[in-house]
């Protein structure tokens, strides 16, 4: 989907956006947030390799 679909006006860069609603647990989410946070603190030849 082209970043313009999550920009309420403007042009928007394309980056990764991440929906926060979608998890019923609040566990479920911290623990997705601390491997979204590891992936992020490595090389960036490791976030290449994220699909």
């Amino acid at each position: 989907m082209p970043a313009d679909a999550f920009s309420a006006g403007g042009a928007a860069p394309e980056a990764v956006r991440i929906s926060l609603g979608a998890v019923p647990e609040r566990a479920r989410l911290a623990s997705a947030l601390d491997t979204l946070a590891g992936l992020l603190r490595e090389s960036p030849r490791a976030l290449h390799d994220v699909v």
